[in-house]
């Protein structure tokens, strides 16, 4: 689930163009994405995995995801 669900994020923001007031179009976004379950992170343990699950997303290389 998590896989599907953070691909459709990426994709989106990937497709998503922002068009400046003076009509500039910026290149496209990337996103990393780290998640673990919300049981998990109700305690301070969760909240590190949760910040490592975005650390080696990040460390990958842009537009990743990590479970």
């Amino acid at each position: 689930m998590f896989l599907i669900l953070s691909g459709r994020i990426r994709q989106q923001v990937l497709k998503t163009e922002i068009d400046l007031r003076d009509g500039t179009i910026l290149p496209a976004m990337t996103i990393s994405i780290g998640m673990a379950q919300a049981r998990s992170v109700a305690t301070p343990g969760g909240l590190l995995a949760v910040a490592a699950a975005l650390c080696r997303a990040k460390k990958n290389g842009r537009n990743t995801l990590s479970e």
